[in-house]
């Protein structure tokens, strides 16, 4: 009758284990226990086959998560933010209706999921693995915004589109409880939906917290990506580059109740494809905070949703900072909580760093893929906990009370994931595992770095 209906569905599910991480001066650790991650997302997906009217098209879009989130065998150690923290529950990510007449204007609204480029400051939670990717990743929750928008395109033969947006921001990663935030965005983009592809996205946040300080800030962001062929080679390359600016009263303190903020990340990742072997190479730089008692907030972070290892900011910089947020509200030990200690935890986002991570795969028989990769991070300012450095007299300490070098360490991943179709559907079953080296980043308080980590995880994903 004209209409198309779809209803996707993907039931999937994550176990996994990493072995014990220190997480302060006293010797405490974080001990994941066993972890189970379910995922069942159910969507209903409705938009006209042919124009209404001759002129005018609908898109109706439903998608929820029933459940997400994680549990575990153990209890770990105190710390908002800790890795797998995020408890079984149910999220919304669609519930939206467009408009449109032919591709020169679109009118719609209501709750859809954010994502840009590569993911790295806005991420949908939905970009997982994909064949040569060698992507050691397996996403869940994402932004979620309520959206009022008005569009344009594909235009031209350059398939040009783009986007002005209000925004309430529902969920994502600079959102914490009792915080509001207003987005007010512009994108554009030429050669949409093709292998070629770029464009810029700028997003003004007015964010306030339940106290009354605020975020104010300017996200200027821009991506790309090149696909070429070269015999039976396929060469890409994609980068994505942010500034975000601005100002914030977030974590003032009696010297500085207001704060710039200048904050800037970049990635850029190159990959050659064949039919049966490939190679992939990610480059990101995430600028870091040395001092937070200054006048400026430096320390960007990448969405917990960008790919990046297994182990080295995931868990172990995730759980240290954790960590870090609750011995710095103790009130047996700093009498009052200081302001914005919440905002400490990186929650599995990436800061203060420099990243090369070269990946290879190779696929013996279709549908099976081996890969594996060596993560090497470097820190360009000192990995600081702020209670540890402020009892030291301002000389910087880490989370484990140590002088902290400039070295992350060095992180060795190994995977294997087989996809295969089933009367129509998608079955993809997955292993990985990683061993982090901890670097002088993690150094303790004997000048020592932390013993290795090891971690692994089972995964299974079933798509109609």
């Amino acid at each position: 009758r004209g209409f198309s209906l779809q209803v996707p569905l993907e039931v999937a599910g994550r176990a996994e284990a990493v072995g014990d991480i220190p997480v302060d001066r006293d010797g405490n650790v974080y001990h994941s226990g066993a972890v189970l991650s379910p995922l069942a997302r159910l969507g209903v997906r409705l938009e006209t086959i042919k124009p209404l009217g001759g002129k005018l098209t609908l898109l109706a879009e439903y998608e929820h998560d029933v459940p997400t989130g994680s549990w575990s065998t153990a209890t770990p150690i105190a710390g908002d933010g800790m890795p797998n923290q995020a408890p079984i529950d149910t999220q919304l990510r669609k519930g939206y209706l467009r408009l449109a007449v032919g591709p020169y204007l679109q009118v719609g609204g209501g709750f859809m999921t954010s994502h840009w480029g590569m993911g790295l400051v806005a991420n949908d939670g939905a970009h997982g693995w994909e064949p040569g990717s060698a992507s050691f990743t397996d996403p869940r929750g994402g932004d979620l915004v309520l959206r009022a928008f008005l569009g344009t395109g594909p235009l031209t033969s350059a398939r040009i589109v783009g986007m002005v947006a209000v925004e309430q921001v529902r969920a994502d990663d600079m959102l914490l409880a009792g915080d509001q935030a207003i987005q007010i965005i512009a994108t554009a983009e030429a050669g949409y939906d093709r292998p070629t592809h770029g464009g810029f996205f700028i997003a003004h946040r007015r964010q306030t917290a339940a106290d009354g300080s605020y975020l104010h800030v300017t996200v200027i962001d821009l991506a790309g990506r090149a696909e070429t062929k070269v015999k039976s080679a396929t060469l890409a390359i994609e980068a994505e580059g942010a500034v975000i600016t601005g100002d914030t009263s977030l974590g003032p303190t009696p010297d500085q109740p207001r704060h710039d903020v200048l904050q800037i990340g970049a990635a850029l990742r190159g990959s050659v494809t064949t039919k049966r072997v490939g190679g992939v190479l990610d480059l990101l730089y995430a600028s870091g905070d040395p001092n937070g008692d200054d006048q400026r907030v430096a320390g960007f972070r990448t969405d917990p949703n960008f790919a990046t290892g297994l182990l080295m900011f995931r868990y172990a910089e995730a759980a240290q900072t954790a960590r870090g947020a609750t011995t710095a509200s103790d009130p047996t030990l700093v009498g009052f909580p200081p302001s914005g200690v919440e905002r400490i935890p990186t929650r599995g986002s990436v800061t203060d760093a420099m990243l090369i991570f070269p990946r290879l795969w190779v696929r013996p028989v279709t549908g099976l893929e081996a890969y594996g990769g060596v993560l090497v991070g470097v820190a360009p300012v000192k990995n600081v906990d702020p209670f540890n450095t402020e009892v030291a007299g301002g000389v910087p300490r880490n989370a484990l009370n140590g002088v902290p070098g400039d070295f992350w360490g060095t992180e060795f991943d190994l995977g294997v994931r087989y996809r295969v179709l089933l009367h129509r559907t998608e079955l993809t079953v997955g292993a990985e595992g990683g061993v982090l080296l901890p670097g002088s980043a993690f150094r303790d308080a004997a000048g020592d770095d932390p013993a290795r980590v090891l971690g692994g995880r089972l995964l299974l994903s079933y798509r109609l």
